[in-house]
């Protein structure tokens, strides 16, 4: 198993979890309805023409072969040493993105499932597109010490507000965090290109340097993605949880229909605007909190402030 397949396993496991004991009537604005399911269906994310599968199938011509016998000078050898290794960055990574979009497009319809932002995202009044709740924080055994060693301070939990609600046009979806198109490698310039055998076997050599290191590159790229994807979707569920426990205000909208609108060279019909006017903010006085039933797998993840495996990460990859 690949490192790319076990991260989306993680993902994929942990918010299961999380959605499934953080969903609260009431929280917030009642959310817009999910879009209807393709049953037995995948995603067509066009991936594209599939790229050359390893170094040793890129044909790299000979630029002047009737130079056998010249002598590579030190600055031309840094040149063919950078220029191979750009190339080769560029087809690894090309490769390797064209191999994550397919693994994606795959496993598209339980992305859909488990990141489902309806879940999250409320409709804005007025029609007014989509309301994203903050991104909340949680962690656990929170540590802060000043720089001599003198004083320092714990928490058993730390909550934090890493990013404030926002009104968008759409409500978004995994695709927006995961889809990345690599774009079509350029090749050097044709001088750059061996003209002896030499030269040859150092392009090559740099090539299949650059090639690992542009895979290498893709597969950090998909793991931050997935990272912000998770972070994002699990910050919205801990939102609605502790607005729902009251141990958050709710964000506060205002709207407001202007009819017709305009001057002499544009008019507006239906003018409407919503605009955020509180933003959501943490409610320090235990009093105000209400107490619910916590499940056993809920008392676990306070406990151990990690979120258990489900079953259904190994089904994503048989």
């Amino acid at each position: 198993m690949n490192s790319t397949k076990m991260l989306l396993m993680m993902s994929v496991a942990g918010i299961t979890l999380l959605a499934g004991c953080a969903q609260y009537p009431g929280a917030d604005v009642a959310p817009a309805a999910p879009a209807p399911a393709k049953i037995g269906e995948i995603d067509d994310l066009r991936v594209g023409a599939e790229p050359v599968a390893s170094p040793d199938q890129v044909k790299i011509g000979m630029y002047d072969p009737d130079n056998e016998d010249s002598e590579i000078t030190e600055i031309r050898r840094r040149a063919i040493l950078e220029a191979a290794q750009g190339y080769g960055s560029q087809m690894g990574y090309a490769r390797r993105g064209w191999e994550i979009e397919k693994l994606l497009e795959k496993r598209s319809m339980q992305l859909s499932q488990v990141f489902d932002f309806s879940r999250v995202v409320s409709e804005a009044p007025v029609k007014a597109g989509y309301v994203l709740p903050p991104i909340v924080s949680r962690s656990f055994d929170a540590f802060e010490g000043d720089a001599d060693g003198r004083e320092a301070s714990v928490a058993d939990e730390y909550l934090t507000i890493i990013e404030p609600g926002k009104i968008r046009p759409v409500q978004p979806t995994w695709r927006d965090y995961l889809l990345f198109a690599p774009g079509a490698p350029e090749e050097p310039a044709k001088s750059l290109f061996p003209r002896s055998k030499a030269e040859k076997e150092l392009f090559e050599t740099s090539f299949e340097d650059g090639w690992t290191a542009g895979m290498k590159l893709a597969d950090a790229e998909i793991g931050s993605r997935l990272d912000r994807l998770r972070r994002d979707y699990e910050g919205m569920l801990q939102y609605r949880r502790l607005v729902s426990m009251g141990m958050m205000d709710r964000m506060v909208l205002q709207d407001a229909d202007f009819g017709v609108t305009g001057s002499g060279d544009e008019m507006r019909i239906g003018s409407r605007t919503v605009k955020v006017v509180s933003d959501a903010e943490f409610e320090t006085n235990p009093k105000r909190w209400s107490v619910r039933t916590v499940s056993e797998r809920d008392k676990l993840i306070v406990k151990s402030g990690k979120i258990p495996p489900l079953s259904l990460a190994d089904d994503l990859l048989n």
